[in-house]
């Protein structure tokens, strides 16, 4: 295929809608947290389901304890208001599911409806469009090494690669050994995260040279 697409497919109208898959449930379950049962997050807020808190969709109590069947109901409404954003964005029937999935957690996890990404997707590049997800990864201009290991994990969920075992590492940025063993996790798809001691940024998440 055409990196840019052909023409035709740029001239496409879209007729469907897309909807997010049961996989980007699977993958919400690692990084926003699955409990049948109330619970607190890393920030002590009241939570149930997968990563549902009482702000969104489905009001709870603290002792509730829900179905799976009702965990993913409600979760596919948390995603519903991401889904319909994308679905403005994206202006072609021929978006992969992955990669539309991904559009919808970036969108979900930053509160932000990136352009360039739909964009992209909209002329076929597809796989410039995934490599927008690895630049999602700064808070107030530093970069997190939490949101690096989400964003690597779904450029993995894109790829058709094992996303969970970024996901499940366990990062800790001030020891040498994690960060070597993770980065060896992103070897495999072409990037590293890297300390910059001696520069205004203490992290960048790179293409390895020579990849």
């Amino acid at each position: 295929m055409d990196r840019h697409g052909s023409v035709e497919a740029q001239r496409k109208t879209k007729k469907m809608t897309y909807k997010v898959s049961d996989n980007l449930a699977e993958f919400h379950k690692l990084a926003e947290g699955f409990e049948t049962s109330t619970y607190r997050d890393s920030g002590g807020v009241l939570t149930i389901g997968i990563g549902h808190a009482n702000q969104d969709t489905a009001a709870f109590a603290e002792g509730d304890t829900w179905s799976e069947r009702q965990c993913l109901d409600v979760w596919r409404a948390d995603v519903a208001v991401a889904e319909k954003h994308a679905n403005n964005n994206i202006s072609v029937d021929n978006c992969p599911q992955e990669l539309f999935d991904a559009y919808v957690d970036l969108i979900f996890n930053t509160g932000v409806v990136p352009k360039t990404l739909a964009r992209k997707v909209n002329v076929g590049d597809f796989e410039g469009a995934t490599e927008e997800l690895p630049k999602w990864v700064y808070v107030n201009g530093e970069v997190v090494g939490g949101l690096v290991k989400r964003r690597m994990a779904m450029y993995a969920y894109v790829k058709g690669g094992d996303w969970e075992e970024i996901l499940k590492y366990p990062l800790k940025t001030r020891s040498e050994s994690s960060m070597a063993g993770f980065n060896e996790l992103l070897a495999k798809w072409g990037y590293e995260f890297v300390a910059k001691p001696n520069t205004s940024k203490k992290f960048a998440l790179e293409p390895r040279s020579g990849a």
